[in-house]
Parts: structure tokens; C-alpha cells; sequence
């Protein structure tokens, strides 16, 4: 026996940006096995550092040529996992089946197909030499498709291990209303694990599937933030930070900022988007009449830049406004900070934010609530604020401190 090696499936980790919340879990993995090996599913010239103990595998992705692909195509029609996932549609998910849908989902069993080759030749080898091999997809999405074939076709030679997140997991977040092949992930993996308990509980509804020791619940972790700065009443500091996409619904915190006329109010957003402009002239028009706010986009910071700048700074709350979540690492910082957060009750958040460490908005908020909402907090004085600011820090160590998320993820998926 070889050992155990652990293969991280990722979306671009360690290229370009994003996934921020991947490299942590990967220092854990790199300690916990053997050996890991990471296969991105995309790559980009800007790589960044990842665990030294690590391996990166760089894949081709090379489409086949254009004969054999109408080939795939043309007999995808007559494939059982096909045609299983086509009753699916029809019978359980009640979605309305379109041509679009079914291209759709035609291309990506194509494409799970032609990436679950490259996982196959990349294990191959460790298989041979007798070494248990842990595959595990950080998102529930194509390549967790593909390292689901992969599972079925070498059966108990190798674990499957799949994570669902927000994106990967809710149908409504997609714009065919729908996700592929969830069922047949869940049937492959030998352990799926969710970032929210919301989360585990919509999969089970949505997919008609009873609870079991294949599931469970694995809160994600984030870095201790640290800010510094003296308490202040004369300005009211608020951040808010995300991708600037329609989802984020950035301009209802400027909406709701027009009506805080009692004291001068600093809004500060980290994140950019393909938004980023539009959103941000948006949020300075609908502000532009009130001077005592200021609205700065300050855009991406890297996470060290981003650390730096918790470090500098000093923020009365933190808010979330957007339409749908999963459990969003940037609140998981914030509460390490020990800044009180603001969020509406969707996705995971209510599982952490409570009246103790903040405030819990309802499902789909207006500017009135939310205005309420950043009223409340601007009112407080410097000792209620320090109640919740102490709470909001106890939240992230008793859930989020990744020497505990990870390293107890590492071990269940080593034992799986």
C-alpha cells in the first residue's frame, strides 16, 4: 500500500482569481494525505502559490475531432444516463423541456465524458502502485460529473467526494431552471457534503432522496480577519463586499441609505464584476443628492491585500443584501473581525447571523427594511456595539475557525 492521495478537483485553483477559500482547505489536505494532486478545470497564465507538499496536474481539455463529436452527439440520445436524466425532467423536476434544455444537457454529458478521460489517465498509475485514491470535487458541478464516471467505471478502487455549494446546488440560479445529473452524483459519491444545512435539506426535497450517512453538513472556514481603529460616532462605517453581478442587489443598500439623514454615513464595497461600472455610477446617481454619504467601490483585493485592508480599517456593520446564497465566505470574515452582519434569511445565513451578533433580514428585503436595519446599528453606542461585535467573533470561532472546519473535513474525508 501506497498511501492515501487525495485529488482536488477545482474550477481554476490555483489560476486566476476567485476561490480564495479552496487554498486554506488545500494546506489542510497537503497535511492530512500522502499526497494531493490538484486538477483544475480551467487555467490561465496568472497561477498563484499553493501548498509546496501539492502536485499540479494541468490537463488538456482538447475537443476531439468534429466526426467524433456529432458521433457522441448522435448516440447520446440512446445512452441510459441520458435517457435516466431525461424522465428526471419530465417526471421529477416538472421542468419545461425545450431544445435549448436538451442541447444543453446533451453537450454537458459530452464534456463530463471527455474530462473524466483525463481524470482516469491521471489515477491510473496510483491505482496500479496500490494506492487508495481520494477524488474529491470542491463543487458539485462538471467535473464532479465526470469524477462521478470515473467512480462508476473503477468502482471500489477509488472514494468519491463531492462538495455543494449555492450555485452547484440551486435550480433557481440557473438559467434552464435546472442543474444536471444531481441524482446520479449523489448515487456515485461515497460522501456528499453541504456548506449549509439549508442546503442538505433543499437537495433532499428537490431530488426526493432520504437522509443517510452519505450526507452531511460541513461548514466552510475563513481566515481570522483583525481590524483596528478607535469606535466613532460621528461617521457610521459600513462594508459590503461581493462579485458586482445582478444577483448581489448592491444598489438596494443605496436605496436604503437615502433615507439615513441623521448622521454621516461611509459605505465601502470590495469586489468587482462585470457590473462594476454600471452598478457603481448607479449607486453614486441614487446617492448624489445626499452628501452626508459616501459610497466607494474600491473593487478586487486579493486576499492579502484584503487582509491589510481589515487591518486598517474600521467598520460599524457589515451588510449583505443579495437575492440568493449559499453561506457567503465574506460574512464568515466579517464575523471574524468582529463586526456585526446584516443579511437577509436565505440560503445558509440564518444559520449563523442572529440577534446577537447582528441582524437577520427577512427573504427578500426593501429599501424600508434595510434602512431600519442600518438605523438600528448607527444608534448604538459604543458599549451595545462592542456586545455585538464580541458575539459576532464568538460565532466565527465556534464555526468558521478553519483549525477546526477543515482540519474535522480533512479527517471524515480521509475515513470515508
Amino acid at each position: 500500500m501506497k498511501g492515501k492521495v487525495a485529488v482536488l478537483l477545482t474550477h481554476r485553483y490555483p489560476y486566476g482569481r476567485g476561490e480564495e477559500f479552496v487554498h486554506q482547505e488545500a494546506g489542510y489536505l497537503a497535511q492530512g494525505f500522502s499526497r494531493l494532486i490538484i486538477i483544475p478545470e480551467e487555467k490561465s497564465s496568472a497561477r498563484r502559490t499553493f501548498p509546496g507538499e501539492a502536485a499540479l496536474e494541468e490537463l488538456s481539455w482538447e475537443l476531439p475531432g468534429r466526426l467524433k463529436r456529432w458521433l457522441f452527439y448522435g448516440t447520446a440520445l440512446f445512452r441510459p444516463a441520458f435517457i435516466g436524466e431525461f424522465i428526471n425532467i419530465k417526471r421529477r423536476y416538472r421542468v419545461k423541456l425545450s431544445f435549448s434544455l436538451v442541447k444543453h444537457l446533451i453537450f454537458y454529458l459530452f464534456l463530463a465524458h471527455l474530462k473524466a478521460r483525463g481524470i482516469e489517465k491521471c489515477i491510473t498509475p496510483l491505482l496500479r502502485e496500490g494506492t487508495e485514491v481520494t477524488l474529491y470535487s470542491y463543487w458539485s458541478g462538471l467535473m464532479a460529473v465526470a469524477a462521478a464516471r470515473v467512480k462508476n467505471k473503477m468502482k471500489k478502487d477509488v472514494k468519491l467526494v463531492i462538495r455543494a455549494h449555492g450555485g452547484d446546488l440551486y435550480f433557481e440560479r440557473s438559467p434552464y431552471q435546472y442543474i444536471p445529473l444531481r441524482r446520479f452524483l449523489y448515487k456515485a459519491c461515497d460522501y456528499m457534503s453541504f456548506v449549509t444545512r439549508q442546503g442538505q435539506l433543499y437537495f433532499m426535497e428537490k431530488h426526493q432522496i432520504s437522509a443517510s450517512e452519505k450526507m452531511g453538513v460541513d461548514y466552510l472556514g475563513s481566515e481570522k480577519m483583525e481590524m483596528s481603529g478607535a469606535f466613532d460616532m460621528k461617521v457610521f462605517r459600513m462594508l459590503s463586499c461581493s462579485h458586482v453581478i445582478p444577483l448581489k442587489n448592491l444598489t438596494l443598500i443605496a436605496e436604503a441609505l437615502r433615507g439615513v439623514d441623521q448622521r454621516r454615513v461611509e459605505w465601502i464595497h470590495v469586489g468587482d464584476g462585470a457590473m462594476y461600472e454600471t452598478v457603481k455610477k448607479s449607486c453614486e446617481e441614487i446617492l448624489s443628492g445626499f452628501p452626508n454619504v459616501s459610497v466607494r467601490f474600491v473593487g478586487y483585493l486579493p486576499p492579502e491585500d484584503l487582509k491589510a485592508f481589515y487591518k486598517e480599517s474600521f467598520f460599524h456593520l457589515f451588510v449583505n443584501v443579495s437575492r440568493s446564497e449559499g453561506l457567503p465566505v465574506t460574512i464568515m470574515e466579517a464575523l471574524s473581525a468582529g463586526i456585526p452582519v446584516m443579511a437577509p434569511d436565505i440560503g445558509g445565513i440564518g444559520e449563523c447571523i442572529h440577534e446577537q451578533n447582528g441582524l437577520l433580514l427577512t427573504s427578500s428585503p426593501g429599501p424600508e427594511e434595510v434602512r431600519e436595519g442600518i438605523l438600528k446599528f448607527s444608534r448604538l453606542d459604543e458599549q451595545e456595539w462592542r456586545a455585538y461585535s464580541r458575539e459576532a467573533l464568538r460565532t466565527w470561532e465556534a464555526m468558521f475557525s478553519p483549525a477546526r472546519t477543515a482540519a474535522l473535513f480533512v479527517k471524515k474525508i480521509r475515513d470515508v
